[in-house]
């Protein structure tokens, strides 16, 4: 099954693009149930990549089934209370999430619990899935990250990673302009100080670089959140 899955799922993606490119109602549903495109291509693609360990693991998850099974069932059905909730407007779609997110994020911690019998590489290739499959927004609430985001998402960036990176500029802006100013400050009473000059000089070769860099990561972030 899963080989037929990982030939189609390309196939598969596109398909999901396309209808949520068209109708933005069917692309804001689908997040509401938890799916979120570009997290379900990172989960699909490592998981892929992975498939010879998550195969050999398969006999030893299935000892386990009727637990794991159990646990799904009941994250199944909070969610679907929740959504009930939203439904009924008794919520906001911000509540929704905040409630909705850490029941997945608790729930796929209980499985990996259960699992730990299992061969080492399976565990970690199911914790790997579960986790880059969550949207981006649970990601963000639950503060969870998966290796596989950073094996095939170098392209795409998260509200909390743009955030890191706004963070990083203007720290490293504070940074070289006090440099600078101690810089002119020493360079007025020690006009030789030539180890200033080639600090200065370095930094400000780096500085151009980081900016371009940082300018680099926000228009990916711009067009990750502009097309599906």
């Amino acid at each position: 099954m899963i080989e037929n899955l990982c030939k189609k799922k390309n196939d598969a993606f596109r398909c999901m693009s396309n209808a949520a490119g068209e109708c933005a109602q069917y692309y804001q549903q689908m997040l509401i149930m938890g799916m979120d495109i570009t997290s379900i291509r990172i989960a699909y693609t490592g998981l892929c990549d992975d498939k010879q360990e998550f195969i050999a693991g398969l006999p030893c998850f299935y000892t386990h089934y009727a637990d794991v099974a159990n646990v799904y069932d009941g994250i199944v059905n909070r969610s679907v209370a929740l959504r009930d909730k939203l439904c009924t407007y008794e919520m906001s779609l911000d509540e929704y999430f905040q409630q909705y997110c850490p029941i997945w994020k608790a729930g796929i911690d209980d499985v990996i619990k259960l699992v730990q019998s299992c061969d080492p590489s399976f565990v970690e290739v199911l914790l790997n899935y579960n986790y880059a499959v969550l949207p981006d927004k649970c990601k963000i609430i639950t503060d969870t990250t998966s290796a596989y985001d950073h094996m095939y998402n170098s392209g795409s960036f998260t509200t909390a990673r743009l955030s890191k990176y706004i963070v990083n500029t203007f720290i490293f802006l504070f940074v070289y302009f006090t440099f600078v100013l101690l810089h002119r400050f020493f360079y007025f009473f020690f006009p030789l100080t030539f180890f200033l000059h080639f600090i200065k000089s370095f930094l400000s070769s780096f500085f151009v670089s980081f900016l371009l860099l940082q300018i680099f990561y926000f228009l990916l972030f711009f067009l990750r959140h502009t097309s599906v």
